[in-house]
Order: structure tokens, then sequence, then C-alpha cells
């Protein structure tokens, strides 16, 4: 089970984002926890309230690609923007996650049109490097600047 403790995530940080913690509800949905989503905010408090309902859950999902491109840049908001950095600014992760936990847990990826989405084409379900060029090239990119 996936768990926030005071030596893995900071707090404070913790209490500032948005992002990390649907990560972390994410992981605690997939495993059946019975998670309370009511501590999440915005619009991945509806992805956690929706997750089984195909229909709900996508419509979420669009939402959620919407705060991604509107938290691209900074827009002096008072508050940090999660997607600034490459490759994170066009890489849909959150959506991967996503759609990795539903094939995990059995379930088909859902697939919609968005501007976020449609450059890439459709999230795949096992989100590896494998299943989608873009992810090919960027874990080759990964290893040669390490290298």
């Amino acid at each position: 089970r996936a768990v926030a403790s005071e030596l893995a995530i900071d707090a404070e940080y913790l209490q500032e984002s948005v992002f990390e913690p649907f990560v972390l509800g994410c992981i605690d949905r997939a495993q059946g926890s019975g998670l309370v989503v009511s501590g999440f905010k915005g619009v991945y408090s509806d992805v956690l309230q929706a997750w089984d309902d195909d229909a709900r859950l996508a419509k979420a999902l669009l939402n959620v690609c919407d705060y991604h491109c509107s938290n691209i840049s900074d827009n002096r908001r008072g508050r940090y923007a999660e997607f600034t950095k490459p490759p994170f600014d066009l890489l849909p992760c959150e959506l991967m996650l996503v759609n990795r936990l539903r094939k995990d847990t059995g379930r088909a990826p859902l697939e919609f049109s968005h501007p976020l989405t449609d450059t890439l084409g459709p999230i795949p379900g096992d989100a590896s490097p494998q299943s989608h060029p873009v992810l090919g090239e960027l874990r080759a990119a990964w290893e040669r600047f390490w290298s």
C-alpha cells in the first residue's frame, strides 16, 4: 500500500501539492484499500470518485487533461505549476498511470480525444517504452543523458 511517510515526502510540500497525493491515491485505489477520497483536491478527486464508472472516469480524465494544460507554465497563481519541466509538460503521466492501473486490475484503457493526448495518440495500458514510440524515445534520451 502506498503511504506518504514523513521520511518519503515532506508533509508541508504534500499539503501544497495536488498531483503527488493523486498518484498515491490512485495506487491505493487500485489496490482496493478503500481510500477516502475527500482529502484530495479538484479534478484529481473526481478521478478517484469515478474510478469504477468508465463514463464518469473518462469525463474526469478530460478535466485532468485541461488541468494539466493549465499547469504547464507558471501562471503566477501563487503555487507551483506541476508540469513545467520537459518531458512532463507534454507527457500526460497521470493518464498513463490510470490506464496502467486499469490494465493491472483487468480493465481496458480509456481512450478519448484531447489536445494533450492527440499529439501522442492512444495512451497505452502498459505505459512502457515498448508500447509507445514517444516513451521509447524518452527512455533512450534518458539513458544517453545518464551514461
